[in-house]
């Protein structure tokens, strides 16, 4: 039998939806690996959850990102954990949500090519589904198909690829993950049975007549490093014309930012920074 941990990285994290998450694993029996990234209300983080014995708490005085974080938890939870779920702090999940992946790990543990499995995804936002679709199980192809919350990544596979690349921060930090791992012939599996309801960004769609047009309303600081991230990315792992496609979907992006956004003039200075900063990852 296989063993498994989850995992929060919490930065100035919703203390209620955080404890309704530490309650459930609480009732099931699951150790929780909390990475505190500098929160400012960090003394009500830990008030709250002194309470759990089930949970182990790392912190740092400022906010390293979500990279570090997880690679801190990794190198603890894998002396005693074969699988780790990470969880981002906004995450939903339910007792079918932990149940599920229990049976699930005791299909796919003993296959020694299958690296992470990972949920389908509803963005609570909008309902609507993210990843995922009618089958039982799809093989991953596309590391841009998962994200890091819900993932549930077999500990060994992380050690053996070089874990998470620190330099990153945050965005784009599970794609590269995950095409290190599909570069090293490990697979990636959805699990379609096991939903997590997940809030990507502060997402909402404006209607013109009969076209939809949806707007992640990320602040200009996450602006900066899904621009940022996105090139590095498309330049060291995709081909030159995949690249500038990215780079035209980004600046397609800031001009929807500024018509229907608010911080236009920030978060275009950040698509401008990403633009420039990428080749020094």
């Amino acid at each position: 039998m296989c063993s498994v941990a989850l995992s929060v990285v919490t930065y100035n994290a919703n203390i209620r939806l955080l404890a309704e998450t530490l309650d459930l694993c609480k009732s099931l029996g699951f150790t929780v690996y909390l990475f505190d990234n500098g929160s400012k209300n960090y003394s009500q983080l830990i008030r709250t959850t002194k309470s759990y014995s089930n949970v182990i708490i790392l912190t740092t005085k400022k906010n390293m990102g979500i990279a570090y974080a997880l690679n801190e938890i990794f190198k603890l939870g894998i002396k005693k954990y074969d699988w780790i779920i990470t969880l981002d702090q906004d995450s939903k999940i339910t007792k079918d949500f932990l149940c599920d992946y229990l049976k699930y790990l005791k299909k796919f543990n003993k296959q020694t090519d299958v690296a992470l499995l990972c949920p389908r995804i509803v963005d609570r936002s909008v309902n609507k589904v993210i990843f995922g679709s009618s089958l039982e199980f799809e093989k991953i192809n596309d590391a841009e198909n998962v994200i890091t919350s819900g993932s549930c990544i077999k500990a060994s596979c992380w050690e053996k690829i070089g874990g998470f690349y620190n330099d990153l921060f945050i965005d784009f930090v599970d794609t590269d993950f995950q095409e290190r791992l599909l570069l090293s012939n490990y697979k990636i599996i959805r699990c379609n049975k096991i939903v997590l309801s997940h809030k990507i960004g502060n997402a909402w769609d404006f209607r013109i007549g009969p076209f939809v047009i949806r707007c992640s309303n990320h602040s200009s600081f996450r602006r900066y490093f899904m621009v940022r991230n996105r090139l590095y990315f498309y330049k060291k792992y995709r081909s030159t014309l995949e690249f500038y496609k990215a780079w035209i979907r980004l600046a397609f992006g800031t001009l929807k930012i500024c018509l229907f956004e608010k911080e236009k003039i920030a978060k275009t200075k950040a698509f401008f920074k990403g633009w420039k900063d990428y080749r020094n990852l």
